[in-house]
């Protein structure tokens, strides 16, 4: 069975992308880009465009609300926190967070990662969801907004964003890291079957490997084009492949998500 699983352009991918090109066992396997983020891959995997994704945890538990549509869960792929850095244009005049939410707030798409991410900043901050939002698609969307020199807020992977952070284009005024396990593989009810598990599960293990090999740290650079000061913090924090318990971890995640008022009900969860 041929498959394609998607990602986002970003340096947690490198051990994916690798044991795809590394491993004849996965020659039926192709890989491609999601800039959009966890909404694209959602739209794509329900499309049919795509069969699996690497998905934010958030957003996964979001898109069970799909009954029929939803995707399965597989495992986890990055069991560690992902932090996220709040962003506004370079030149703005904000110290820190400000204390009310009449920015524009820019996300890639509804129920997205930086949308949902959001709603939990204003949980967090005890603010008021009025946020005035801004779809820009992706973060060359939110460069091409910093243009404008208005301020905004933007929530985005914070080492991704350092390098847009050390040139000007961005101001980054605070973080905010998920309380949860960062990333899930995740496959369409299409082809939700026992040998697609046994083989997303035989590449998860083999990029484990790979994020764990001498030399990683210097392919990583190379993949993502970050500076070492940037990819060995991040290295050091990340845990991948798996959580003990995962559903369990799911079921946590999608109780702050209820409390939030981002779903309704802690669902159900597909799982293959």
């Amino acid at each position: 069975m041929k498959l394609t699983i998607t990602g986002v352009p970003e340096h947690f991918n490198y051990p994916i992308v690798s044991a795809l090109e590394q491993n004849p066992n996965f020659k039926n396997i192709s890989w491609t880009y999601s800039s959009g983020g966890t909404g694209q891959m959602l739209a794509k995997l329900e499309s049919g465009e795509v069969d699996a994704a690497l998905l934010l945890t958030d957003g996964f538990i979001k898109s069970q609300e799909s009954k029929e549509s939803a995707p399965f869960f597989i495992d986890f792929y990055i069991g560690s926190p992902l932090v996220w850095g709040i962003h506004t244009h370079g030149d703005s005049e904000l110290p820190q967070l400000p204390n009310t939410v009449s920015l524009p707030v820019l996300i890639s798409r509804f129920n997205s990662g930086s949308h949902l991410m959001y709603k939990l900043l204003c949980h967090q901050q005890n603010w008021e969801e009025k946020a005035n939002y801004k779809v820009i698609g992706n973060l060359d969307g939110a460069l091409e907004e910093s243009k404008s020199k208005e301020d905004f807020l933007f929530l985005w992977e914070k080492f991704t964003t350092q390098p847009y952070v050390t040139t000007g284009n961005f101001k980054r005024i605070g973080e905010i890291p998920t309380p949860w396990p960062a990333f899930v593989l995740a496959v369409s009810p299409r082809i939700a079957k026992k040998e697609v598990k046994e083989t997303l599960t035989d590449l998860l293990l083999k990029a484990k490997e790979i994020a764990a090999a001498p030399g990683c740290l210097e392919k990583f650079m190379t993949f993502s084009k970050l500076p070492a000061e940037l990819i060995e913090p991040w290295y050091r924090n990340t845990r991948w492949c798996g959580v003990s318990n995962g559903i369990e971890e799911l079921k946590k995640a999608a109780a702050i998500l209820k409390e939030i008022g981002t779903i309704e009900d802690i669902p159900n969860f597909k799982v293959l």
